[in-house]
């Protein structure tokens, strides 16, 4: 993305913000409410499981947050700092060259603004899903970090939503997948949401699109028109404002019943690619690549139960072949698979020569439904209150094969046209955690305490793919690595961790 589409992008979202803001009437003002929040967790760390940590024992964390909310006007800012060896540490003049082992994440750091059925907001934020459920398909339940765009509108009975991410700009991850581009291509995505809300009932269509090559198209984000038709319209030749590109779209539908202090239920279903061999056996039999998500919760006197169960077909939110005339040129085209990362792999330590690998996680990556492609999992949750406290209690077993949200079609170069595969592996992974939290507020002082136990059988492995290098095959095909269980691997994980923070208001 060049500078002059990054100054389009800051002035359109200031210039929404402002106009609202001046519209505003002076009932709508709110006093602000300034706000400086400190807070330490110290963690500990027990076991194999979750390669993307490769620190065991104890890591302290802490964070610094401030924020002012307005209603009409508001902004927020988090920055933290972790000693769990994630990602790399910081640099400093010490001995070492290292900031005592520490890496630097942003959470936070945005504004956003709230007129009566509008909602405005722009910068980096957590973000999640209108779909409220631990295992959401269009936008990850762990509310992933990232500097979004996002325009909202709710009157009660119509609902639209676009939301734009930033994936990948001006990246300088050069793994050897990339190593061609000098970096993660420049990658946008762009999600919509249409509902209609009908007595306690909401049904609703959700909209996402990738697209590869840039990092902001104002078309996805501004044009109401659900994203499926934008991507024809500006992609296809034979017009003089074509793009060229083959830009990604995946589509799906949700209903949600709610009755407050009673009970609450939902369905979700995502759809990446399907077909109609059924109907017309002489076709291609192209795998169908979908999701589900259903749940609900239960309101008692003994707490708020919840259940939920979701789960995704193999090679959901993959990218197509990434091999074409210009295999390179291919690669970056085609890159627009559904995750925040073209890739499974990072470069963890760049003062090292050569490429000095790093796991990133499956639910660290995904966009959507943070378990990926190839699964299923069912979670069953408590929530209370006891002396004071605030309780939660969860268990979850997930049934998982291969996944790879980057390599598509993983050991192939095509589509295998065989029909849809959902854990028909060789080997599955069969993982049960358990996990407990309570927390109390006293004052400006909050104090919370968590557990998170459990084991995985056959636990999954990043393995190279069996592609090898050759002329006309890209290089995604033959160095983005695949999460595939591995028979006999059995790993467990124990997490603790003890935490305090303390939120001073400034009026």
């Amino acid at each position: 993305m060049n500078n002059r589409s990054i100054g389009f992008a800051i002035r359109g979202a200031a210039i929404l913000i402002l106009s609202f803001m001046a519209a505003a009437t002076p009932a709508a003002q709110e006093k602000s409410a300034p706000w400086v929040e400190v807070d330490g967790t110290a963690v500990y760390e027990a076991g194999a499981y979750g390669e993307e940590i490769t620190k065991r024992g104890f890591s302290p964390n802490a964070s610094l947050s401030f924020g002012i909310d307005a209603g009409y006007f508001g902004l927020l800012g988090k920055l933290r700092g972790d000693t769990n060896q994630k990602y790399g540490p910081e640099l400093a003049d010490i001995p070492g060259g290292e900031f005592f082992g520490i890496y630097a994440f942003m959470e936070e750091g945005g504004i956003f603004s709230k007129i009566g059925p509008l909602s405005l907001k722009a910068g980096r934020f957590r973000h999640y899903d209108v779909v409220d459920s631990p295992y959401s398909l269009f936008v990850n339940s762990n509310g992933i970090s990232s500097n979004i765009m996002d325009i909202a509108w709710d009157d009660g009975f119509f609902s639209y939503e676009s939301r734009w991410i930033e994936l990948n700009h001006d990246s300088s991850q050069n793994t050897p997948a990339w190593s061609f581009n000098g970096g993660f291509p420049e990658r946008g995505a762009n999600i919509k949401t249409y509902a209609f809300r009908v007595g306690e009932m909401r049904f609703g269509f959700q909209d996402a699109a990738v697209y590869t090559g840039k990092n902001f198209d104002p078309e996805y984000f501004l044009n109401p028109l659900p994203q499926y038709f934008i991507q024809y319209a500006k992609s296809t030749g034979g017009r003089p404002w074509a793009t060229g590109r083959d830009e990604n779209d995946i589509v799906g539908f949700f209903w949600t019943f709610d009755r407050p202090g009673s009970f609450s239920l939902l369905a979700q279903v995502l759809i990446d690619d399907f077909n109609l061999h059924f109907l017309f056996p002489d076709t291609v039999w192209n795998p169908w690549q979908a999701a589900f998500n259903l749940g609900g919760r239960l309101e008692t006197s003994a707490g708020s139960f919840g259940l939920y169960v979701a789960g995704a077909t193999k090679y959901t939110f993959e990218p197509s072949e990434m091999n074409g005339a210009d295999t390179n040129a291919e690669q970056i085209a085609c890159s627009y698979g559904y995750s925040y990362y073209p890739e499974t792999r990072f470069d963890y330590d760049w003062q090292t020569t050569g490429f000095q690998p790093g796991a990133i996680a499956i639910e660290d990556n995904m966009i959507g439904y943070k378990y990926g492609e190839n699964n299923i999992a069912v979670r069953a949750d408590w929530r209370g209150k006891s002396a004071g406290f605030d309780l939660a209690a969860n268990a979850e077993f997930r049934l998982a094969g291969a996944n790879s949200p980057a390599n598509p079609w993983h050991d192939f170069l095509d589509n295998p046209v065989n029909g849809t595969h959902w854990l028909d592996d060789a080997v599955l992974e069969k993982r049960l955690m358990v996990g407990f939290s309570a927390s109390r507020g006293f004052d400006a002082w909050t104090v919370g305490f968590s557990a998170l136990g459990g084991v995985a059988f056959d636990a999954m492995e990043l393995r190279a793919p069996t592609v090898a290098a050759s002329p006309g095959v890209s290089l995604a095909d033959s160095n983005i690595w695949i999460y595939e269980p591995v028979a006999g691997n059995t790993k467990m994980l124990l997490k603790l961790s003890l935490g305090a923070k303390y939120r001073w208001r400034l009026r």
